[in-house]
């Protein structure tokens, strides 16, 4: 099962994931602020191996400072993260190649696209930790071919990524009905859709027929 998300649909599901109590607080022109302020004087991009782990402690910084006088939940804070990382993904990588990119000759869609698996990753993992058969995680990227529309509305084939969540079960026979494995599906779906469609972007038009630059689909490990 693949999933593809439209734009207005990734916008809803994005900001679900921040609690009403924080969007009644979010002004785009204060996070701007504090966040270029963080990467100018308070973090250094070159002494960071590479472009993942400088967005990673970059929007975890934001996070803390953003709420530090607030009463939040780690739910608002995990929220408020994947906000961050979609408004402002794009422009910590242009800030760290701009600044570092001679360092260690980074693609930046490699680059893009790996740090955004890890924190997928990171994410879905602790959630997925509260479910009896979660037994383990592990993403793979692999080509996947559709159709884009160009600027005249003609189609063409191209290539994206299809990201494949392997998840590994306990306690689950291989003759788990197929009611049963929609029904785990579903369980997964309603804790990576939110997280995948705020972390990727996605190319819109007015007919909601846009371009995709990513899905994602589902694999389960079962061992009994």
């Amino acid at each position: 099962m693949k999933y593809l998300i439209t734009e207005s649909q990734r916008q809803t599901l994005l900001m679900e994931t921040v609690s009403p109590y924080l969007r009644r607080r979010l002004n785009y022109d204060v996070m701007k602020d504090e966040m270029v302020s963080i990467v100018k004087y308070q973090l250094n991009p070159c002494e960071f191996d590479n472009v993942q782990n400088f967005i990673e402690d970059a929007c975890d910084m934001f996070v803390y400072m953003y709420l530090e006088d607030l009463n939040t939940s780690s739910k608002d804070k995990d929220g408020l993260y994947y906000y961050v990382v979609d408004v402002f993904g794009k422009y910590l990588v242009e800030f760290y190649n701009e600044k570092c990119g001679g360092k260690d000759g980074l693609n930046e869609s490699v680059g893009d696209l790996s740090r955004k698996a890890k924190i997928l990753k990171r994410y879905t993992e602790d959630m997925l930790s509260e479910k009896p058969w979660f037994n383990g995680l592990e993403i793979t990227t692999s080509p996947y071919q559709t159709s884009h529309k160009d600027e005249n509305g003609r189609r063409y084939l191209t290539t994206i990524p299809i990201l494949t969540f392997n998840i590994n079960t306990k306690g689950i026979p291989r003759s788990i009905s197929y009611n049963d494995v929609i029904k785990l599906e579903n369980e997964v779906s309603d804790i990576v859709v939110p997280l995948f469609t705020s972390i990727f972007p996605y190319d819109d038009d007015e007919d909601d027929n846009g371009n995709l630059g990513a899905v994602w689909d589902t694999k389960f490990d079962f061992h009994l």
